[in-house]
């Protein structure tokens, strides 16, 4: 056991001797080392397969979690321009293992840890150091601070999956009534009513406003406009979206949870409400129907096909403010 160092007894049996006698030997205690760190996002160290190059693009209010694996730590800096800018502890800002078909080493302790400030514009290489003790390690990774590329990325990607119906780039817009034109599809305001009878331990919605700025209160009965209701669903798979609209307005969106899924880990049961979240919100229509250009393939939580993990890139973070900060029905 780790830590533990419990004398060797070495029985020396003598010659002719009727019993025996023991003498008692210490060890030292082991030298301390230094951690040894996996980064997972925003560069993929762990499985090699998960890295997205738009993941490293950072702005003014994207908040980047860095997420990996540690052994052997007690605290994580991440510095930015020789400036340490975040900090996390073991247990802190932690949802469960990361993959459930890779067993992780059970000395390896999983982080993650929230970076709101890069400094100056620029390609530029973060540090994350890990320490035990007086001893440390660093994991340096690149980020690329261009809130110009950061912004036209968030354009696109609002104007493509943020729609009450979807144009793909370079196809003429549809004829018909106003529903049937593109633009922004979302909650009438950036404050909303969450109403939540069953699950108030999963707060998905912290998360969501962490990342979109909206404000979310937590209820457990009924609410005024915009809400969005977290019911039981006894049969299929989870599902979220608009329950109520106008226009290009979202009054209201339900997220419908199995039973079934409660038996998973947390960060499961969060990354399942936060993608059904963000279809309430108006995120890819709202659905996956006609009106829908379909989920991203990204890497990012509202990727069907991807890792599955807890991201939401920078640009899909500056899509949520930009969509949220002008009226609905805005194409920008």
């Amino acid at each position: 056991m780790r830590g533990l160092w419990p004398a060797v007894w070495v029985w020396v049996l003598g010659a002719g001797l009727v019993g025996c006698r023991e003498s008692r030997v210490t060890l030292p205690p082991p030298r301390p080392v230094p951690p040894n760190v996996q980064l997972l996002y925003p560069v993929d160290e762990v499985y090699g397969q998960y890295t997205y190059p738009d993941a490293q693009l950072v702005g003014e209010g994207v908040v980047l979690t860095v997420e990996g694996r540690a052994y052997g730590w007690d605290r994580i800096e991440v510095l930015v321009d020789g400036r340490v800018v975040a900090v996390t502890r073991p247990g802190e800002n932690v949802l469960g293992p990361m993959d459930l078909s890779r067993r992780i080493m059970e000395d390896y302790v999983n982080f993650r840890v929230d970076v709101r400030d890069f400094g100056t514009p620029g390609r530029k290489v973060l540090v994350l150091r890990a320490w035990n003790g007086d001893l440390s390690r660093d994991s340096p990774f690149e980020v690329v601070h261009d809130d110009l590329a950061l912004d036209r990325k968030a354009r696109a990607f609002a104007n493509l999956y943020w729609q009450g119906w979807c144009v793909p780039p370079g196809s003429p817009p549809p004829s018909g009534p106003p529903a049937a034109r593109p633009g922004s599809f979302r909650m009438v305001d950036r404050t909303i009513y969450f109403i939540n009878r069953d699950y108030p331990e999963l707060q998905a919605d912290v998360l969501i406003a962490k990342w979109t700025g909206l404000r979310f209160i937590p209820v457990r009965d009924s609410a005024p406009f915009p809400f969005i209701d977290l019911v039981k669903n006894p049969g299929g798979g989870p599902r979220g979206g608009p329950t109520n609209t106008v226009g290009f307005a979202i009054l209201s969106g339900r997220i419908w949870i199995p039973d079934r899924l409660i038996e998973y880990p947390r960060w499961i049961r969060v990354g399942n409400l936060v993608h059904e979240i963000f279809h309430a919100l108006g995120l890819t229509g709202g659905n996956e129907g006609a009106f829908s250009c379909g989920h991203p393939k990204d890497g990012s939580r509202m990727d069907i096909s991807g890792p599955r993990y807890l991201w939401f890139h920078g640009y899909q973070q500056r899509a949520a403010h930009l969509v949220y900060s002008h009226p609905p029905g805005t194409i920008f």
